[in-house]
Formats: C-alpha cells, structure tokens, sequence
C-alpha cells in the first residue's frame, strides 16, 4: 500500500464518445451530452463504476481458465472494490467454485456487500474547468458574455446524425436522429477513495482492471467510445507492485 496517495482514473478519448443524458436539446440535438450547469463534459461516477466493473468480470473470466485459486483472489478484490450480489452475480454454474470459497472464508459473505472504492465523476481537468468557471463569473459580473454554457458545450463536442431503428433492428425510412458526440482526445479524471486502506494485491488489481478499461459511453460496437485508462497515484501512472509483477 502507498502513503499518502491521492487515487485518480485518467481517461483519454481515442474516438468520439457518447455521453449521453437521454435528454433533448431542442433546436440542436435528439440526444444532449451529459453536462454540468455551466456547460462541461463529464460521465457519470455511477455508470463509470459499472463499466468498471463489467471489465473486472471479464477478467475474472479469464483466471477461471487459468487458475481457480487467482480467479478466487480476484474475486475478493472485486468484492472489496465494487461490492458483490453473489445471489445475481455469482450463482451461475461457472462461478460456484468461487461462491464455494467466499463460503469457507467468511459465513456471511454471501450477503449483498458494498464496494469501497467510492468514484468521482469523469471530468476535465480541475485546471480547465476552473479556467472557464472564472471567466463565466467576470462576464456575469460585468453584464457581458464572451462565451456561454451552450458555447463550451459546443467545444467539447461534435454534432452527428444517425438512423433511426425499428425494435426489429432495421432502419425506420425517412427518420433520422441527432446527438452530441464528445470529441475525441479529450482527457477526463475522475477521483478514487477507499472507504478503508486495500491492500497492494487488490491495488494491483484495480490496476489491471483500469487497463482493461477500452470502451466507453453508447454505442462501443459501432466504433464509438474507445478509450485509454490509467490508475494514477499523486498524478502519476500507478504501475504494479513488485508482488504483482
């Protein structure tokens, strides 16, 4: 474990990303980007939480092929990280072995638990927003605008037109939709605490769950959202431990 390490998650945009806010932005877009009242970019804490996660089972995936015992371990730090429903997540017959060992380790551990990591959302840099925030507040004391929340929006974005589809899946003739697509290149952090100390193991964990992170927002499988993340500890790329090498 580190001292005094400030925890962040340091997301690049390698394409457009979709950030919706299933909202409506009447006279510009069918689907508005997810913004701040002043008009900033981010992703919600709650659904970057769950993309995590999704990766994390992926992973667990993976060790149950190679080794049951590492696959177990891995599972305890998704259970310290994210919290587990092991009744909904883990009853299906490939992870009974592992349900079998949170039995032998702890008797209520198949009750519903609650992640320690708790997550900020996704954001631009303090630095950036702060920037900006500064400027909104002298023009609004001063009567005049230079740029508007509507403004900064349009910076982070891109406005893309797609076709409309029937439940069935094929296109509905003569309709078509609009959206926010958030521009690629950007860079977005998002703040990690823990409720209490984790070990280096589950550390190393995060770590590679964080690099398995590749995609982001709506519509990853038509190309959208692809991304590259880094666990940042004091600003800096945390990399494994000497254990977890």
């Amino acid at each position: 474990m580190i001292e005094s390490c400030s925890y962040a998650i340091r997301v690049q945009l390698r394409s457009e990303a979709i950030f919706s806010s299933g909202e409506k932005a009447f006279g510009l877009v069918q689907s508005k980007a997810l913004t701040d009242p002043d008009g900033f970019v981010y992703f919600h804490a709650k659904s970057l939480k769950g993309q995590l996660k999704r990766e994390a089972f992926w992973l667990l995936k993976q060790y149950m092929q190679i080794d049951q015992q590492r696959a177990a371990s891995f599972c305890e730090h998704m259970d310290f990280l994210f919290g587990l429903n092991p009744e909904l997540e883990l009853k299906k017959d490939k992870y009974k072995p592992l349900v079998a060992h949170l039995y032998e380790r702890q008797e209520d551990r198949l009750n519903v638990t609650e992640g320690k990591m708790k997550l900020g959302h996704l954001e631009l840099p303090r630095a950036v927003r702060h920037y900006y925030k500064s400027m909104l507040e002298q023009d609004e004391e001063q009567g005049y605008v230079r740029i508007s929340s509507h403004d900064l929006t349009a910076a982070q974005t891109e406005r893309r037109v797609g076709i409309q589809l029937e439940e069935a899946g094929s296109a509905r003739k003569k309709h078509f939709t609009s959206y926010h697509a958030v521009k690629e290149g950007l860079i977005f952090y998002a703040p990690v605490h823990f409720m209490c100390s984790p070990s280096c193991e589950c550390l190393d964990d995060l770590v590679r769950i964080v690099a398995a992170f590749r995609h982001i927002g709506a519509s990853i499988h038509r190309g959208r959202g692809e991304v590259e993340a880094n666990l940042l500890c004091n600003d800096e790329p945390l990399g494994l431990s000497k254990g977890g090498q």
